[in-house]
């Protein structure tokens, strides 16, 4: 029986080629479904992933020329807050929303729910001065315009993110003290007014003894005011105080151990009083 050839044009398809490209053509229909049904079931993704909705995050900044903190709770997009100047010390609501792309609306709401004014602007993916190198950053760094409601004129406004606490916004201390924010903040005020006095004996009487300090690089325990009033300069150095005085005591951060002013420089128990002081003085 003579042998049958059966000849194929280069690229014209066999049966089993059809079934393949039929078979992976379902297959990437399949796939496209599951994706669209997956995108549908996801969770909106926080612009802000590090920010949880039960956490409190600070930055420290200027609008213009007047330096200010900043304190933002991120729900979902929403935003809540508060920022003051450290001029005044006095808390200014804000409410607002940061969107997928992280640009920032806030507005500044007056007692009686109108608007004094309002930040623009984003948390940029870098930093235009260079202070992050080439990472990447997720919401560390707001820059933007303030401009109050009615006026033409706008502010240049950056702020850099400093800490992060799981707190409350009505409560902020409240891992920390029963006391109220107010009562805290009322002390730090007292003792950051009593350094820039230089008034060694009221600074000595919010503190609580026996304390450890840093003297010359050695660890020395003062048991009393008396003792504190005496070696006040060796504690209180021209460095100490001058970190202390460049930063606000209002609205810091806090765990379960106390209230923190200044990234540390001075530690406040629960009843208020002074509990650590670390004196190798450090700038945010």
């Amino acid at each position: 029986m003579p042998m049958t050839l059966t000849l194929r044009r280069e690229g014209s398809p066999t049966l089993w080629s059809r079934n393949a490209r039929a078979s992976a053509f379902l297959s990437a229909v399949s796939l496209c479904a599951w994706t669209l049904w997956a995108v549908a079931e996801m969770p909106n993704v926080s612009p802000c992933p590090h920010h949880q909705p039960d956490t409190i995050w600070d930055y420290n900044g200027t609008i213009g020329r007047e330096k200010a903190r900043l304190t933002l709770q991120l729900s979902g997009e929403q935003l809540t807050g508060l920022y003051f100047y450290y001029a005044d010390l006095a808390d200014l609501p804000v409410r607002g929303r940061v969107s997928s792309d992280r640009r920032v609306e806030l507005t500044q709401v007056r007692s009686d729910g109108s608007s004094a004014g309002s930040f623009v602007g984003s948390f940029v993916h870098r930093d235009p001065r260079n202070r992050a190198g080439n990472n990447v950053l997720e919401c560390e760094l707001f820059i933007g315009i303030w401009k109050a409601t009615g006026s033409s004129v706008t502010e240049p406004v950056v702020f850099d993110e400093v800490d992060g606490a799981t707190a409350d916004l009505r409560h902020r201390y409240a891992n920390a003290t029963a006391l109220s924010d107010d009562e805290i903040d009322s002390i730090a005020q007292k003792l950051w007014l009593a350094i820039r006095q230089s008034d060694k004996p009221a600074v000595a009487r919010l503190i609580e003894y026996p304390l450890s300090v840093s003297i010359s690089g050695r660890r020395v325990r003062l048991n009393s005011e008396k003792e504190m009033v005496a070696r006040y300069d060796e504690v209180f150095t021209r460095q100490y105080r001058e970190a202390i005085l460049s930063d606000a005591p209002h609205n810091m951060w806090a765990n379960v151990i106390g209230v923190a002013f200044s990234d540390g420089l001075i530690w406040f128990g629960a009843d208020g009083r002074v509990i650590a002081l670390n004196n190798v003085a450090r700038r945010r």
